[in-house]
């Protein structure tokens, strides 16, 4: 017999032993067994647990304090209001050197130029809401139903 066979038999019979124990537990001392469980269930139940804290924002957990990130958020939240009609637009810029500089950067009057052009090009295209894609991956424009834009299903 070999060495995973003597530990596959140890915990086989460990287990067997521990459930057979329960079982025997179970069926002589039914009644002490549920009145245990019942009464260990009722203790939960009073607010055993009422001990621990409770968070609404889960960053201030897993977020080191004194953490820039959380400074950050503050300060976002301050600056910029936080409802349901205010949807990010999310994009991907490279970074340009202005003039052959050593260090490039996004953050240029040009760039600010191109996001905003970007961002009317976007809110100007319309379609009719009847136009669809088939599963061959081809598109039609529709033209009887209502024009609708990108400012449409933000909304």
């Amino acid at each position: 017999m070999g060495f995973t066979q003597k530990v596959t038999d140890c915990v086989q019979n460990a287990f067997s032993k521990c459930f057979g124990a329960w079982t025997r537990l179970v069926t002589k001392r039914t009644f002490i067994v549920f009145a245990l469980f019942t009464a260990l269930y009722i203790y939960i139940c009073s607010g055993f647990f009422s001990l621990y804290k409770e968070y609404d924002d889960p960053q201030v957990i897993w977020t080191p304090a004194g953490n820039p990130s959380l400074a950050n958020m503050d300060r976002k939240e301050a600056l910029f209001a936080n409802s349901a009609t205010v949807r990010p637009v999310s994009i991907m810029v490279k970074a340009k050197s202005p003039d052959g500089a050593e260090n490039p950067t996004v953050l240029t009057m040009e760039a600010f130029q191109e996001m905003m052009d970007w961002e009317k090009v976007m809110f100007n295209i319309t379609i009719h809401d009847d136009a669809i894609v088939t599963d061959e991956n081809e598109f039609f424009y529709g033209g009887e139903g209502k024009i609708i834009g990108l400012n449409d299903m933000c909304s």
